[in-house]
């Protein structure tokens, strides 16, 4: 039988396991032609020399690529804007100029975020998208296809607009469906993890918009991706810890639902949401920024709160950073608990790798270095020369993106050496996606 040369290998790279009850290991790694794991330990033979690419990564720490469950590409144009704000402020203050934004330009500005993100070891992330004229869905494509030719693997996340006498649930939901059906079509290379309803009912005066968002997920078969608590404001904590019997009449407290943010539930909705199977994306430097509060993260866990980290948006984190998003979330909820034992920096790596793939769903496929899965992996130097007895939490509360020397989605380098083609944006679909106000 005639034997495939693998796509990739790596030489006695030490591997970080984001699993906590095991400790990084000196291994190789055999990366199939399909940009799969196919080998992990030290039990080689010696035709693996005969990968399209040899890396000996001696001295060197390999590492799955960082997952953030929340993310917003398009505004990578943004950083440092509205420094002083608090998030209604600062909404208004990037969304106002936003409106005029064509799908050129958003397609630019979520190339240039999805590149950001690659720099920093992100290989996969939920990516809110935003569509100001979202009829005619070429905004829309625009992001989707922006994503796609960065080479970041992502979900997609999707806004079917909110109940209006022009806009119906009827119109919402053949509006989805055009897109899944297109979107199904574009990708052969296994970037697009799936699409998820990107929910904003929660901020109508009346909750038709969450049920329409329900019914789209429902019958759709969807997942769905809320900003919910968010606001340091005791008048919008109050009225959006009220709209969570919304979200329960709508059907929409269970394991379909991811909570962004999530700072200031009540008691009664925390245990709710963990029993439900509710999940968090928890995004401590957006939350540090915009003075958004601090999640109490030990006691949700303790609850059984399924938790991914993401680096949310570049206006309002200004910087996609998995390291620094880290080291604030840690840091953050010492401080809040003052004692540096209450979270540990294997949970918080955990929480931006396999922790954030499980709250995307697709743990199956990235998060850690393992065989069968996706091989998206960071390559690191040691922040260190000296000898290094946790290897782990010197990664956490040292290592930076200065450190890193190659990112890979799939087996192929995506940074320093982009191998990705970027496509001229006015090569957007035709199709017009018109919807009548009837």
């Amino acid at each position: 039988m005639t034997r495939t040369k693998s796509r990739l290998f790596f030489k006695n790279a030490l591997l970080i396991s984001v699993h906590s009850n095991k400790e990084p290991f000196i291994s190789d790694v055999l990366v199939s032609q399909e940009g799969l794991i196919s080998y992990v330990g030290r039990e080689i033979t010696e035709d693996a020399e005969d990968a399209d690419r040899v890396i000996d990564a001696t001295g060197k720490w390999l590492l799955p690529g960082f997952v953030s469950a929340h993310s917003h590409f398009w505004q990578s144009g943004f950083p440092g804007q509205a420094s002083d704000k608090s998030v209604n402020e600062w909404s208004e203050a990037i969304y106002q100029p936003a409106r005029n934004l064509t799908p050129q330009d958003i397609y630019t500005l979520t190339s240039q975020g999805a590149a950001s993100h690659i720099r920093k070891g992100i290989t996969t992330a939920f990516n809110f998208t935003y569509s100001p004229n979202f009829r005619d869905g070429l905004a829309d494509r625009a992001q989707f296809i922006a994503a796609l030719d960065s080479g970041i693997r992502f979900v997609h996340g999707f806004n079917v607009g909110a109940v209006t006498p022009r806009w119906s649930n009827e119109q919402a939901l053949a509006r989805t469906k055009k897109f899944l059906e297109w979107a199904s079509t574009v990708d052969t290379s296994g970037k697009y993890l799936g699409t998820m309803i990107a929910n904003h009912g929660i901020i109508y005066r009346t909750d038709s918009s969450i049920h329409m968002e329900a019914e789209v997920m429902q019958k759709l078969n969807l997942h769905g991706h809320l900003h919910y608590l968010e606001s340091p404001r005791s008048q919008d904590i109050e009225t959006e810890q009220s709209r969570w019997t919304w979200l329960r009449d709508a059907g929409l407290i269970d394991q379909r639902l991811i909570v962004g943010h999530f700072l200031h539930p009540t008691p009664s909705m925390l245990r709710e949401a963990a029993h439900a199977g509710v999940r968090m994306s928890w995004n401590p430097m957006s939350n540090g920024r915009l003075g958004s509060g601090i999640a109490d993260i030990p006691e949700y866990l303790k609850k059984g709160l399924c938790i991914g980290l993401g680096v949310d948006g570049e206006a309002s984190s200004d910087r996609c950073d998995p390291f620094e998003n880290m080291r604030m979330g840690l840091y953050s909820t010492r401080g809040k608990y003052q004692d540096p034992s209450v979270l540990t920096t294997r949970e918080v790596l955990y929480m931006h790798t396999l922790g954030a793939a499980k709250v995307l769903g697709i743990d199956e496929k990235v998060g850690s270095l393992e065989i069968g899965k996706q091989a998206d992996m960071v390559l690191l130097d040691p922040p260190s020369s000296w000898k290094l007895d946790d290897p782990v939490s010197t990664l956490v509360l040292s290592a930076g993106v200065e450190d890193i020397r190659a990112v890979f989605v799939g087996g192929v380098e995506q940074w320093p050496h982009m191998s990705t083609v970027h496509k001229d944006p006015t090569r957007l679909p035709e199709l017009a996606w018109t919807f009548s106000s009837k």
